[in-house]
């Protein structure tokens, strides 16, 4: 339903996006806490992927997409590593779960979730939190698969919508 350059471009939405949550972290985050470099080479990071996806959208393939969706994970996991906010930026994991769900198939965008779920269990275990923010990793996965599913059966409506005019048109020019 959508061409390769639609979901590179929005891709690189998602990477600036979350250079920008980083360069926001820096500034507004606690001096103290925070490691500014790493923060801002993850939004150089970031950005840098940005830029290459938004260049050369036209040229992008699925399989690309499917690798930089895991990178965004990534890069999102280390962000919430850094900065130790286990409880506050997991939300961020939305972006690239309703991505999946929005541009490739249900089972797809599930694999990906299955990532999301293993790279934030990860920092959970990484940062020793993992007892006090279970309900967190549920609440982050669940809210993720319940939305992503209801945009899979919606795109799901609109196809055989689509599908069913398209067959009436024909049916109207051959009568």
């Amino acid at each position: 339903m959508f061409d390769s350059r639609t979901k590179a471009r929005s891709l690189a939405f998602l990477f600036a996006a979350s250079a920008l949550v980083c360069a926001l972290t820096v500034v507004f985050g606690d001096a103290d806490t925070i490691p500014h470099k790493k923060v801002l080479v993850v939004a150089a990071v970031s950005l840098a992927l940005a830029l290459v996806f938004s260049r050369y959208a036209a040229r992008i393939h699925d399989r690309l997409l499917h690798a930089a969706l895991i990178a965004m994970t990534i890069i999102l996991s280390l962000v919430i590593h850094y900065t130790e906010h286990a409880t506050l930026y997991p939300l961020i994991y939305m972006w690239p779960a309703l991505y999946a769900f929005y541009f490739f198939s249900t089972p797809v965008a599930l694999v990906h979730l299955a990532c999301i779920g293993v790279a934030y269990a990860t920092v959970l275990n990484l940062d020793d939190t993992i007892d006090a923010t279970r309900l967190v990793l549920v609440l982050v996965l669940g809210t993720a698969l319940v939305i992503g599913l209801m945009i899979a059966r919606l795109q799901e409506l609109m196809r055989s919508g689509i599908e069913r005019s398209a067959r009436r048109e024909r049916a109207l020019r051959l009568s």
